[in-house]
């Protein structure tokens, strides 16, 4: 993208109720991953509350989390880097 910009995203499988997982980019930014976002995957039409939390990312790597009580499920994610 102009300046530079890298933008990179994914989908993790199974994510446990607690389960903290690291997950390497597919490509390590040059300089720095400026932001990660990340949100639970449930198939409709499950209203069930949901939680994930990203906590840490690097360059080459990040941390996601799933922080609800009582539901395994997807996540998708999306960085943002130079």
């Amino acid at each position: 993208l102009p300046m530079g910009l890298i933008l990179q995203w994914g989908q993790i499988q199974n994510l446990g109720v607690g389960e903290e997982r690291e997950i390497m980019f597919p490509i390590v930014f040059p300089n720095w991953a400026l932001s990660v976002v990340a949100t639970p995957g449930l198939p409709s039409p499950n209203n069930a509350i949901t939680s994930v939390q990203i906590n840490g990312f690097f360059k080459e790597k990040f941390t996601i989390q799933n922080t609800d009580t009582d539901s395994a499920y997807p996540a998708y994610w999306i960085a943002i880097g130079h």
